[in-house]
């Protein structure tokens, strides 16, 4: 008996996972388009980080990596993602990772305006988080 697969489209299913990520960081989209990418209000600074929809998918496919940084002259050691704009907490980061639904997500942003969101979903299969 031949095993049969029913091919139905996972990028609702991907964008929900990168959301749920991001919204737990504390990041929303930018204006209407998911392709913008995302932003945070910094309350410290009154200012509006800004995270791009490509690093936003390194950042929950674990991509980007944390570095250990010596500053010079000081006797403490800061913790930064490779992307030096951002200053997420590893326990947040920790606990975003632990909301996502999918291990991977495979999405690309577009300029073609006939998509409403902005994105492509690159690849169907995914890998689900239990």
């Amino acid at each position: 008996m031949t095993e049969q697969f029913v091919k139905t489209s996972t990028k609702g299913l991907q964008i929900e996972s990168l959301l749920d990520l991001a919204r737990t960081l504390g990041y929303i989209p930018v204006r209407d388009r998911l392709s913008n990418g995302f932003e945070i209000m910094d309350f410290r600074s009154w200012h509006t980080h800004h995270i791009s929809f490509r690093d936003m998918c390194k950042l929950h496919n674990g991509f980007l990596h944390r570095k250990l940084l010596k500053l010079s002259g000081e006797s403490f050691s800061y913790d930064v993602i490779e992307l030096k704009h951002l200053d997420i907490n590893t326990d947040a980061l920790e606990k975003a990772w632990l909301k996502r639904k999918v291990k991977r997500v495979k999405l690309q942003p577009t300029k073609d305006k006939s998509i409403p969101d902005g994105v492509i979903c690159q690849e169907d299969m995914v890998e689900y988080i239990k």
